[in-house]
């Protein structure tokens, strides 16, 4: 087990020098990247033009500024108040009626007990 870590910091330290000597080394031709430099946004004569104008003590026009056009909003529909929704009353609660012979609950309707059969009256 040990030697798989020596192994890998063997590799660690491989790869590392690795990075340091491409990076002191310019391959002809082509910048490194620590010598990048942006492309400038203004050209030349743009630079000078502005440092022109500058000089006459001037400032830059500002860009004309178009308020955006406004549209109107649609109509909206009149407010409608929901229609109340009638709620039913309950009536007297039904009386659960109870088999006299066997104590079962009665079903409504029924002539007869559903467990043991005998007459409702």
């Amino acid at each position: 087990m040990e030697m798989v870590y020596y192994i890998i910091l063997v590799a660690i330290i491989v790869v590392g020098l690795i990075v340091i000597i491409t990076r002191k080394i310019k391959i002809k031709g082509k910048k490194s990247a620590g010598d990048f430099t942006p492309a400038p946004i203004f050209t030349a004569e743009q630079i000078k033009w502005v440092k022109e104008w500058q000089a006459d003590g001037e400032t830059a026009p500002a860009a004309p500024v178009q308020p955006a056009p406004v549209q109107p909003s649609p109509p909206q529909p009149a407010y409608v108040a929901p229609t109340p929704v009638p709620v039913p009353i309950p009536g007297p609660a039904p009386q659960n009626k109870f088999c006299s012979k066997c104590g079962a609950e009665l079903i409504p309707g029924k002539k007869f007990c559903n467990k043991c059969g005998n007459a409702i009256q």
